[in-house]
């Protein structure tokens, strides 16, 4: 895709230097107090988001959000790895778009489940199974001319398994009806006018794991605002904006067959480096200023740094809002997406 000439990252090489031969200097952050540049003078430099076990932090019966600025980082960059994972092989014809879409989105059976969702799933199953059962009966009664007990084993040729182990459709009916679904952010011209925003004429030489940990070490990223740039990037991908009952921490029905914006080294940094911006306007009282932010996300001048966040807030519908269930949430996609990459690698 050709792309606004004035938008693009910096000229970079491994290491991201300036003409002065040092890295992006942090001398420049809004409303920094000297005690907080002394403190993060004598911290260590943070791990590399490649040296993080993923694989543990996703094992847990019950996700915490309870993880560092690096771990959340790596689950971030996890993330986009597998989001070009995937593209490249739907690019390929080797998987189908809609087949992705739909394995990622199908959470129902997912050890992470909430324990008290689940207790009101089952409930919910029984009720229907109860309401089917005496519309039988009732029809039953009225077509037979005999009257038949609410009890009658006449009905269990009928009965379906009534909890969530029965089968997801009834889990999923239960959400749709009680909770609620995802709804396109965008109609898909706007959505791809937005997207065309975040991509570079060429892929950069730097990887991106490189990338995110040098954000992660000149802005020393917290684990809440990385979650929160991960939730945002995820929903700008799949173009899905919450329309809920009630706030709960699981995942939602997507209405429709849904659409998985392409990602790739093209558009990755870009999209990296605004949610993570839009994530510490939310999230933080003090940020960096937005020249000191270009200047290490590699962006040319602050006005294209306002685009793109322009661009993604539109492409989100400015749903910004979170709260520790969205996260939640955000974990348990994120944790199926992870398995739907891996077993795509495996030819699964």
């Amino acid at each position: 895709m050709e792309d606004d000439p004035e938008l693009r990252l910096k000229v970079q090489d491994p290491t991201f230097t300036y003409s002065h031969g040092a890295e992006a200097l942090s001398t420049k952050p809004q409303r920094e107090s000297m005690v907080d540049k002394a403190r993060q003078a004598g911290k260590d430099p943070p791990s590399s988001v490649t040296s993080v076990d993923i694989e543990r932090l996703m094992s847990a019966k019950e996700l915490t959000l309870d993880v560092s600025g690096t771990e959340a980082m790596a689950l971030l960059y996890r993330m986009v790895e597998s989001l070009i994972s995937l593209s490249n092989r739907i690019e390929d014809g080797e998987l189908s778009e809609s087949v992705v879409v739909e394995s990622i989105f199908n959470v129902w059976e997912s050890k992470h489940l909430p324990a008290a969702f689940l207790e009101e799933a089952i409930g919910y199953s029984h009720r229907k199974n109860e309401m089917e059962r005496m519309k039988i009966i009732s029809k039953s009664q009225e077509e037979l001319g005999v009257s038949l007990r609410k009890k009658s084993m006449i009905m269990s040729n009928f009965e379906e398994a009534s909890g969530p182990e029965g089968g997801s459709p009834r889990l999923r009916e239960y959400i749709a009806a009680e909770v609620g679904s995802y709804e396109p952010c965008c109609d898909e011209e706007t959505r791809k006018w937005l997207s065309k925003k975040f991509y570079l004429k060429n892929a950069p030489n730097m990887e991106i794991s490189a990338y995110i940990d040098r954000i992660n070490r000149n802005l020393d990223i917290s684990g809440a605002v990385a979650l929160c740039a991960g939730w945002f990037l995820f929903k700008f991908v799949f173009n899905i904006r919450s329309m809920e009952k009630k706030i709960r921490d699981v995942p939602l029905v997507p209405h429709g067959g849904g659409t998985m914006e392409r990602v790739s080294k093209r558009n990755a940094f870009r999209l990296i480096l605004t949610s993570i911006r839009l994530a510490s306007k939310l999230i933080e009282d003090k940020n960096y200023k937005q020249g000191y932010y270009c200047r290490v996300t590699g962006l040319q001048k602050t006005s294209d740094l306002f685009r793109l966040e322009l661009a993604m807030g539109y492409g989100l519908e400015w749903g910004l809002f979170v709260n520790e269930k969205v996260l939640k949430r955000y974990l348990i996609h994120l944790d199926q997406l992870l398995l739907v990459s891996a077993n795509s690698e495996m030819g699964e």
